[in-house]
């Protein structure tokens, strides 16, 4: 045995003995063996996929692939498990409840349908050996979120759509009747509104005498527990209002001093509710004086504004690809750039990518916006109210835009429509909500060779899933990106119009927002998103570190660091799910390595990995015992949670808002191991958005982004066979 020989079998060695230590129990994750010696390269890495059938067991049991179909694609008739609901199914979904249940027809409320996943462990061992499942193979199961227009009360139903039949359904407990908005929720209040002779009123007093004008804002309730008055409500709203000089122009410009409070179950009127519209003002609008509508126009549509408004000297860039794509689409598996991606989609969390892998090694089995909400900084009250989910309180998916090329994806695009469900639990298709597309994303790698004079340089491309919802005021982009040197990253774009609230006439600046026309403020806010990245690097058996970049400890002129510039890496394995929960440090340049410490790098003798670099962000500005935070945003307290994978947790903050979501996965589970086993990475990050003159009357994009990097996953960088842009004039000559 020679010494790279021995290496490799302690380090085997070493990795045996850390799992035995481990207290016998049977678990459902998979490892991935690589079998080879010193001189194993990326072509001869030979993998063994198998389960693990205890932590004691020394067997590697190879996945069964019988009646596993090795040709047939989700591109043909056949489904595959993880698709979203098609329309018939949805359609389907409906009829089987209001036909077993006739008891709740006239009154019922489809709030969400989708589908029921698989269970993982079900469905793991098709992904890890890059086959799809035989369509019989699985169950199409969905589940409705449902509530009765006359009482309120909330239901789950889960349907059998193979066999046709109402598996289940269930009146939920008072906690958890707050499910999402439902998709015609903001036309309900708003067509009740205009209608009501107390808003008609007050519009009056303010000189609003055609309704027709009056735009209305949204919001769920979140913190009632200071109007004991709204808690018998069952489903509240707070309506913020606005109202047009015209039909057409921009209502932002000319925010009203009152919101309306509504409980959408009849719906009713319940209270309106003066803003401040003075600085100092803490009594809920109690000071009215200078109580006046800002009139002063502030469009962004083109044809709004003076002839000629549009500039000249703008060119266009134009995006041509003369021998098509390198991607390929079908139905919703993309393969491109040795990269293999299933989309998938739900009202809630809008894109989820299933299944991504690259060269047929596993790297995610699931990643998806997790949540993604917003808290305003104004602590005057109404104002400290004003905060919201965009995910679990709007949904995302169904908020979701028909995109256009060039306008919204640029180049060799394909587009993706999705289904999704209205009340009546009808299906509802958006056209194109998805694109994919390929781009140029400038210089991948370059390097002048000084002794030769020889230059190599290469231009990245890179893959786009992409999608855009607007939520109210604020439309966003989220974006999944895959590069040639098998890096992902995700991008999420704030954009829109910032929500204004109106101040009085010659009012003070106020200190809580910044000033956008004469009377009209923008509040500073701040967004939240969380990620959820169900990894599988190399396999399912997976462990996060946190590594940090530290000076030496020794002074300068000490034995450790004699001339004070030595540096080094800190790692610190996260062990238990109890201590999953960290922060990122941009003193230290945190990253965290998601390894499999069963895959062993052949130079480097350590395991292979991907390092999530995070988005580094402020610290939350609400107090820890903020009762805003608890419970709609207890899990942004850290910037990464680690858990056990568990079915069932997808939402970041719990599948109901009256649920804490990770705080209590946390607890529950405190003690149980997170080494060498099946993890889900929770990344959650925030912008701090504080308003300037130039976010109105629309603002520019504001980008977050997101990146997951091999870390000695390969032997070399794995984008060195890309063609240079040169090469490709060659083969045109």
């Amino acid at each position: 045995m020679n010494s790279k020989q021995c290496r490799h079998f302690y380090n085997n060695l070493h990795f045996l003995i850390s799992v035995i230590q481990v207290k016998l129990f049977v678990v459902s994750c998979l490892v991935v063996i690589i079998v080879g010696g010193d001189e194993r390269n990326e072509d001869k890495m030979k993998i063994t996929q198998c389960y693990c059938t205890g932590f004691v067991s020394d067997k590697c049991i190879p996945i069964d692939k019988s009646g596993i179909d090795e040709t047939t694609v989700s591109g043909g008739s056949v489904l595959h498990p993880l698709d979203p609901l098609s329309s018939n199914e949805i359609k389907n979904s409906k009829r089987i409840i209001l036909e077993s249940e006739k008891g709740l027809q006239g009154g019922l409320i489809f709030n969400t349908i989708t589908l029921i996943e698989p269970p993982k462990g079900d469905i793991i061992k098709y992904f890890l050996s890059d086959t799809t499942p035989p369509r019989n193979s699985f169950v199409r199961k969905s589940l409705s979120i449902l509530w009765h227009a006359k009482t309120g009360d909330v239901y789950e139903a889960r349907v059998n759509l193979d066999k046709d039949i109402l598996e289940s359904l269930v009146r939920m407990p008072e906690k958890f009747q707050i499910p999402l908005i439902s998709p015609d929720d903001d036309d309900l209040v708003h067509n009740a509104l205009i209608k009501d002779r107390t808003v008609q009123e007050r519009c009056k007093d303010l000189g609003i005498l055609d309704m027709s004008l009056i735009r209305t804002a949204t919001w769920p309730i979140g913190y009632i527990e200071d109007r004991p008055e709204y808690k018998k409500l069952k489903r509240p709203y707070h309506v913020f209002m606005y109202v047009q000089n015209f039909n057409g122009d921009n209502a932002h410009a000319h925010p009203l001093p009152f919101i309306v409070i509504v409980d959408i179950v009849g719906p009713k009127i319940i209270a309106i509710e003066n803003v401040p519209i003075h600085d100092e003002d803490y009594k809920m609008g109690e000071n009215q004086g200078g109580n006046s509508v800002p009139k002063m126009p502030s469009n962004f549509d083109s044809s709004l504004r003076a002839p000629n408004f549009l500039r000249r000297t703008d060119k266009p860039i134009l995006t041509y690809m003369p021998d098509g794509p390198s991607y390929t689409l079908r139905r919703n598996l993309v393969e491109w750039q040795n990269f293999k991606i299933r989309i998938g989609f739900t009202a809630r969390e809008g894109v989820v990518l299933h299944n991504v892998m690259y060269n047929k090694r596993p790297l995610l089995y699931r990643a998806s916006v997790s949540e993604m909400g917003v808290i305003y900084g104004d602590p005057r009250p109404p104002y400290h109210r004003k905060y919201g989910l965009d995910v679990g309180d709007a949904g995302i998916g169904w908020r979701a835009n028909e995109l256009k090329n060039p306008d919204d994806c640029l180049g060799e695009t394909k587009f993706i429509n999705v289904t999704v469900n209205n009340n009546a639990g009808d299906p509802v298709e958006i056209k194109n909500a998805i694109c994919v597309t390929e781009e140029d994303a400038g210089i991948l790698w370059k390097h002048v060779d000084s002794w030769t004079g020889k230059t190599a340089s290469v231009r990245s491309h890179r893959l786009v899933i992409a999608f855009t919802a607007t939520t109210g005021n604020y439309d966003l982009t989220y974006s999944w990106m895959f590069y040639q040197d098998a890096s992902i990253q995700f991008n999420v774009k704030l954009m829109g119009i910032v929500s204004t609230n109106m101040m009085a006439v010659n009012g003070s600046r106020s200190k809580f927002g910044g000033v956008m026309l004469p009377q009209v403020m923008a509040q500073h806010h701040q967004h939240i998103v969380a990620l959820r990245l169900d990894t599988e690097i190399d396999g399912s058996c997976n462990t996060v570190e946190t590594v940090d970049v530290v000076p030496l400890d020794g002074s300068t002129s000490s034995k450790a660091n004699p001339y004070g510039q030595g540096f080094t890496v800190r790692k610190n394995r996260l062990e238990t799910q109890g201590k999953g929960g960290v922060n990122t440090s941009s003193e230290t340049g945190r990253v965290w390595m998601v390894i499999n410490e069963g895959s062993v790098h052949p130079h480097s003798g350590g395991p292979v990995g991907y390092k999530l670099i995070p988005s580094n962000s402020p610290k939350l500005m609400q107090k820890d015992d903020s009762p805003i935070l608890r419970p709609i945003f207890s899990h942004a307290r850290n910037n990464l949670w680690v858990t056990r994978y568990k079915d069932g947790q997808i939402f970041a903050g719990g599948f109901y808002k009256s649920e804490l979501g990770l705080p209590d996965w946390m607890e529950a589970e405190s003690n149980s191991t997170i080494v060498n086993t099946d993890i889900v990475l929770w990344h959650v990050f925030n912008a701090v958005h504080v308003a300037r003159a130039e976010d109105f009357p629309l603002m520019s994009a504001e980008p977050r982004d997101v990146w997951l990097k091999p870390f000695n996953f390969f032997v070399e960088n794995p984008s060195l066979d890309i063609p240079s842009t040169s090469t490709w004039k060659k083969r045109e000559l």
